[in-house]
């Protein structure tokens, strides 16, 4: 999503050393590099306090909850840990707080380096090639999309299955987890140096991740097809049709109480004509 990516290879100089290719080919590949630089430039004008010019010359961190945890909402001690360990690292911090400034503690020192949006496009930002790592949740849909664009995590569950999720990219090799509890104690500037120091076998794994979705992707893109294909064919004719309809069963019915009923009455009556 950068500008140096969206401008065009075809200028003037480059024509005579082109390979020759069909027209149509030259015309969509000067189309789509318009394209892409029209949503960078919607990008920029919709997000401007992201600065993207800054984020194209050095690596940044994007910090993320999902879109229900609010900012103003953290108490004080732990938002205040978070900050202080954010500007312990070479990176600029985005963290996107899903409240507005102006309800963010007025005493709580925001470092040089976070960056702190109410709200951020996190598809774009997982996609950028200088994004160092992600500090998020662990939301099914996060880590999907986590694992499509071949992300290193540092993990914050918050709850359900978020510690589930997280679990399974920290089996993997790709992520490394921490609670609340253990940020509250001073556990998260750890976390945040192993991290670093482990950085490339973190990224090597996200990445090997990330070709394997694709090629699945790809892989089972036919059998996708076939089935959306079919239920298009088919859908109509089983619409209003009750095959999936669950009844509901009744105390009485559920416990088999008349079964039951009938069976002692069964088994009394035999027992009777045996012992006579």
């Amino acid at each position: 999503m950068c500008s140096e990516h969206v401008k065009s290879k075809y200028n003037k100089t480059d024509m005579p050393r082109m390979v020759v290719r069909p027209k149509q080919d030259s015309l969509n590949a000067v189309r789509g590099a318009a394209e892409s630089r029209q949503r960078f430039d919607r990008l920029v004008a919709e997000f401007p306090e992201l600065n993207f010019e800054r984020l194209e010359r050095a690596p940044f961190v994007l910090v993320s909850f999902g879109s229900v945890a609010q900012l103003e909402n953290m108490p004080k001690p732990l938002l205040s840990e978070f900050l202080r360990r954010f500007a312990e690292l070479p990176y600029t911090v985005l963290w996107q707080s899903n409240s507005p400034a102006v309800k963010i503690p007025m005493n709580v020192r925001i470092p040089r380096n976070v960056v702190l949006v109410r709200w951020a496009p996190i598809k774009n930002l997982l996609a950028h090639r200088n994004l160092r790592f992600v500090v998020c949740h662990g939301g099914v849909n996060t880590v999907n999309e986590l694992l499509l664009f071949g992300v290193p995590v540092l993990g914050v569950p918050l709850q359900g299955d978020q510690s589930s999720n997280l679990q399974r990219l920290v089996d993997f090799g790709g992520a490394l987890m921490i609670n609340m509890k253990s940020i509250a104690t001073g556990g998260l500037r750890a976390k945040l140096r192993e991290l670093e120091g482990n950085y490339d076998r973190y990224s090597k794994r996200a990445e090997l991740f990330s070709r394997m979705i694709r090629f699945h992707r790809e892989f089972s893109k036919g059998s996708q097809n076939f089935w959306l294909n079919w239920a298009q064919r088919n859908g109509e004719k089983l619409r209003g049709r009750r095959l999936m309809d669950l009844k509901f069963r009744g105390s009485l019915e559920h416990f088999a109480i008349a079964e039951c009923f009938c069976a002692l009455v069964s088994f009394i009556f035999v027992v009777r004509i045996l012992s006579a």
